[in-house]
């Protein structure tokens, strides 16, 4: 039996701020708990994008603990597990078109 790609999670850097607050609601807590049981899980990959980053690091001093946080949660889930980055997607995509011009003009 041909093996099956693992479903992707991408959390939106929103939900890592909502769900790495201290004080998470009784919902949030339970939905944090479930996307931790679905990380153990072999067919399920959480993965985030270098939009993350620049997202979530903190513009002002006060807000580098909740930086932090947010940047640890994050690594919790997805590890080192990143979307392609934008300067290779664009690459990829101007090859693509570039390539369905010419097949087009042949």
């Amino acid at each position: 039996m041909p093996a099956t790609e693992p479903t992707v999670i991408y959390l939106d850097s929103s939900d890592y701020s909502t769900l790495s607050n201290p004080n998470l609601k009784a919902a949030q807590g339970q939905q944090l708990a479930v996307l931790r049981v679905l990380k153990k899980r072999h067919d399920v990959r959480f993965v985030f994008s270098g939009t993350h980053i620049a997202e979530m690091s903190p513009l002002e001093q006060q807000y580098v603990s909740a930086g932090v946080t947010r940047t640890a949660l994050m690594v919790e889930l997805c590890g080192r597990t990143t979307m392609i980055s934008y300067d290779r997607l664009m690459k990829a995509e101007l090859t693509n078109l570039v390539a369905l011009d010419m097949a087009h003009d042949a």
